[in-house]
């Protein structure tokens, strides 16, 4: 991997610059040698020089015996309504709950505030129905975190009481005009169908409130099933614009148990963007084969198939911006064995 690399060559400038070096070895060469790794490492990790984010890192993994699946619910308006926002999505899943097991269960839900920079506050109050039992998951819950652009720009919410938000450290977050909240609704995924609405609130100035998108991440056993499915949820909400230098970003899948026995690789974006992105697997090229399976005007899910030859113990996932902004917030790797 290419943090491995960088490593190994920073390892090697500091036993130079510690005496480690032969005799022969001039100062002019060690210097070089430093300033090379130096470059290096600022290749990578540069990053958007205008907009921050943080790259998708993993919060879930596991097994499960059945599957797993991902489903959009397209919650976007394109008038403006200025003061608040009601929508409702309908998400249908894959299996009925009543014959299967739910083992997980993940609602991603997000906000548009209207601009990338400007600290207009308002609240989100979202609510699930499952079967006619409405569960409330955020309750006029405050949208006015500032925005950040540092090492990490996503910045996070840590004082909300979770559950049923994932946690106090990814629950909540902001990244450039997106709010982005994650709930853990695996006890109500029992009914195949769920609708989520969301009511959004104008506090301050011109927070916008519209709703791109309310998203179910799945997973389930089945009786007596013969295949064994591991899964991999990279959480974050990194941006790309054309401002980024160049920037190229990474998701990784690192330590894959039993690499050489995966018979079907799938992997799954979420991102929110009016354009679609550019990708790569491992630097491989043609590891991917692409296909958007659910968008609307500023979000999508891809669907990618990937050659299992070319998985392996530690995997780089690669995105870049095809447009002037581009935002990813969630990759899914599901293998099957």
């Amino acid at each position: 991997m290419k943090e491995n690399r960088t490593e190994s060559r920073l390892g090697r400038f500091a036993y130079l610059l510690k005496g480690g070096a032969k005799p022969r070895r001039s100062f002019a060469l060690m210097m070089a040698l430093v300033l090379v790794g130096m470059l290096s490492l600022a290749g990578v990790v540069s990053a958007d020089s205008y907009y921050t984010g943080q790259p998708p890192m993993t919060n879930y993994s596991g097994v499960v015996n059945g599957d797993i699946d991902i489903q959009f619910g397209d919650t976007w308006k394109t008038d403006n309504p200025v003061q608040w926002d009601n929508t409702t999505a309908n998400l249908t899943l894959a299996v009925d709950p009543s014959s299967v097991d739910i083992q997980f269960a993940v609602l991603k839900v997000v906000v548009y505030t209207a601009n990338n920079t400007a600290n207009w506050q308002g609240n989100e109050t979202i609510k699930l129905d499952h079967g006619g039992a409405v569960e409330t998951l955020a309750n006029y819950e405050p949208l006015n975190l500032d925005y950040v652009n540092s090492s990490s720009g996503m910045v996070c919410n840590t004082s909300i009481s979770a559950p049923p938000f994932t946690s106090t450290t990814n629950g909540l977050c902001r990244v450039m005009s997106d709010y982005v909240s994650y709930f853990d609704v695996t006890d109500y995924i029992d009914t195949p169908r769920i609708n989520v609405s969301v009511l959004t609130g104008n506090v301050s100035d011109r927070f916008d409130g519209r709703v791109k998108e309310a998203t179910l991440i799945y997973g389930w056993n089945v009786t007596g099933a013969g295949t064994t499915t591991r899964y991999w949820i990279n959480i974050g909400h990194d941006a790309s614009t054309s401002f980024d230098n160049g920037y190229v970003g990474h998701s990784y899948f690192n330590s894959i148990p039993d690499y050489l026995y995966v018979t079907n690789a799938t992997l799954y974006t979420n991102d929110i963007s009016s354009s679609n992105g550019i990708y790569h697997w491992n630097d491989v090229t043609d590891a991917l084969t692409i296909k958007t399976i659910a968008s609307n005007g500023y979000a999508r899910i891809n669907r990618f198939f990937i050659e299992p030859e070319f998985v392996y113990n530690n995997n780089d996932f690669q995105y870049d911006r095809s447009g002037t902004y581009y935002r990813l917030a969630t990759v899914v790797l599901k293998l099957i064995y």
